[in-house]
């Protein structure tokens, strides 16, 4: 194809926005014989694509660009530009060998400042590089303004079909030591990431890893040597982290803080976790005077740990305290619901209970325990209850263990045996006149006479063998109203009602006796008076013998 050299170099114009050679072409048609003539070029050549950007392949020749125009946008790479710039790198051929590593899509590079000779002045700052997003629609009164477009900055995937797995690219900020700064221009110095945010109730640093396997699939880590791995000040949450480990700091200093709260009205750190292994808030410390986890609040909590299957808050400590909390006012720990101790469990101070009724300590399941009832204080067994001196704990029941002494014996038919340190077995009743009030007497006689009524029979407690005798506690009860109820026998009443049943028996044999000695005097008389009579008949029938001879 060829043209006329002044269209084509007008046309060339066009293509190459060269203002210098435009305007020469057109001061020349303008001006005719009075312009100079015209250098006259080489024919130029061109075989291209309708869309396609043209560049020079030759001196004199022109072909296809890898950039395309397509309704305002421009492509690199790509025929079809979905944005005004759409930058698409090649992908280079396949080879037996290993791939061949992709060249770089976009490579900016800032001017350099202008450099200075002169002594005590500052050279020119390095160029900018603004990525400005879109601004949004405006709309009138009464509708929704557009929202500002995003900036993305996403990494590359990793290649797909091989046996092996591959890592996803990664995005580096400033990784030549730099500062990144986010929500501000004027990051502190020495600081690597520094994010503000006047948003309230906005996390200003959000971590979250999506990832479910793995140990050190973490959100945000703060690690330091010296100080403090990740230090939080805030209202409500200064560090808040949520995954396998919510939030994970570590120091190696004796007197550092893997993680530090500091809050004056809220949560120095919360932790909460739904796992079935993980913990709210993990605290490890191995030095000798450093603490795992340090919470301060002026009012709300110094350390919160919520978890709902496994630990809220877990501290270890080679050789000081694991957990220590202090409060002034309030509690040093508060526990808002079950509390676990595996190890010793050591109070120094007064420990309280409250003032609500309930069983409060489960020594053993809920069947052995401690508890109080409106104005009962009681223990609850399974079984049998022992009252030990000394000793030491024996898995044997109702062994007091080496070197101890069984004092009381409660079995589980209600039988009490208590062994006294000095006097023989038995149970010892209070029975001071001073502890005393509201006397009565006794008839001895009707008592016997109802104690006589009342059934004594031989049985045995239900669940076992041995036999016993006595009455029943309902008839004891209706003969003599005494005791709480109709299910037990006192001691004291049974031994009250068997003496004045003995005071009656006494009486009794007292008047019996006075009657026998009543009776024996008359009896005696009688024999007098039968042997005066003996005798008169004796005299009698001598002097009748006298008078028949």
């Amino acid at each position: 194809m060829t043209t006329t050299p002044r269209r084509l170099a007008f046309a060339l114009c066009l293509i190459l926005s060269s203002a210098l050679l435009c305007n020469a072409q057109e001061q020349g048609t303008k001006n005719g014989a009075d312009a100079p003539a015209p250098v006259e070029p080489a024919a130029v050549t061109a075989s291209g694509t309708a869309g396609k950007v043209a560049k020079f392949s030759g001196p004199s020749s022109l072909t296809n660009s890898i950039m395309t125009e397509s309704g305002g946008k421009i492509g690199v790479n790509s025929a079809s530009p979905a944005a005004v710039l759409h930058v698409t790198g090649p992908q280079p051929a396949p080879a037996a060998a290993n791939g061949t590593n992709a060249a770089p899509a976009l490579h900016v590079f800032g001017g350099k400042g202008g450099n200075t000779t002169g002594s005590g002045t500052t050279a020119g700052h390095g160029a900018d590089i603004n990525l400005i997003a879109g601004q949004g629609g405006n709309a009138p009164s009464g509708s929704t303004n557009g929202s500002g477009g995003n900036i993305f900055l996403l990494p590359g995937s990793s290649g797909t079909g091989g046996g092996a797995a591959s890592l996803s690219g990664n995005v580096f900020l400033a990784p030549l030591n730099g500062a990144v700064a986010l929500g501000t221009y004027t990051p502190p110095a020495g600081s690597k990431l520094y994010a503000v945010s006047s948003a309230s109730d906005v996390a200003v640093i959000l971590g979250e890893n999506k990832h479910s396997q793995g140990e050190f699939n973490i959100g945000v880590r703060g690690l330091s040597l010296y100080g403090t791995g990740l230090w939080g000040n805030g209202a409500t949450a200064g560090v808040q982290g949520y995954g396998k480990t919510g939030v994970f700091g570590s120091s190696t200093s004796g007197s550092g803080a893997g993680v530090k709260g500091d809050s004056v009205s809220g949560n120095g750190v919360h932790g909460h976790s739904q796992g079935t292994a993980g913990s709210g808030v993990f605290g490890e410390n191995t030095g000798t005077s450093g603490v795992g986890v340090t919470g301060i609040a002026g009012a709300g909590r110094g350390v919160y740990g919520q978890s709902t299957s496994s630990s809220g808050v877990f501290g270890f400590s080679g050789s000081g305290d694991g957990v220590v909390g202090q409060s002034s006012t309030g509690y040093a720990g508060n526990f808002l619901g079950k509390a676990k101790v595996t190890g010793n469990f050591e109070v120094g101070g007064v420990e309280s209970f409250g003032a609500t009724t309930r069983q409060m300590l489960n020594l053993y399941n809920t069947t052995y325990a401690i508890g109080v009832q409106p104005f009962t204080f009681y223990f609850r067994t399974d079984s049998s209850f022992n009252w030990y001196k000394g000793g030491v704990h024996s898995n044997t029941a109702g062994s007091a263990g080496a070197g101890g002494t069984r004092l009381m014996n409660l079995t589980p038919a209600g039988e009490l045996f208590v062994t006294g340190a000095v006097h023989a077995p038995g149970f010892l009743n209070s029975s001071d006149r001073n502890l005393k009030a509201n006397f009565s007497t006794v008839n001895p006689r009707a008592v016997l006479d109802r104690l006589a009524a009342v059934p004594v029979q031989t049985w045995n407690y239900k669940g076992e063998t041995v036999r016993h005798m006595g009455p029943m506690a309902q008839d004891f009860r209706a003969a003599f109203n005494l005791g709480v109820d109709d299910t037990g026998i006192s001691t004291i009443d049974s031994a009250g009602v068997t003496m004045a049943a003995v005071q009656g028996l006494y009486q009794l044999s007292q008047e019996k006796d006075r009657q026998i000695e009543k009776l024996t005097a008359e009896a005696k008389t009688l024999r007098s008076e039968l042997d005066e009579l003996r005798a008169r008949m004796l005299q009698l029938e001598e002097a009748l013998k006298r008078q028949q001879k």
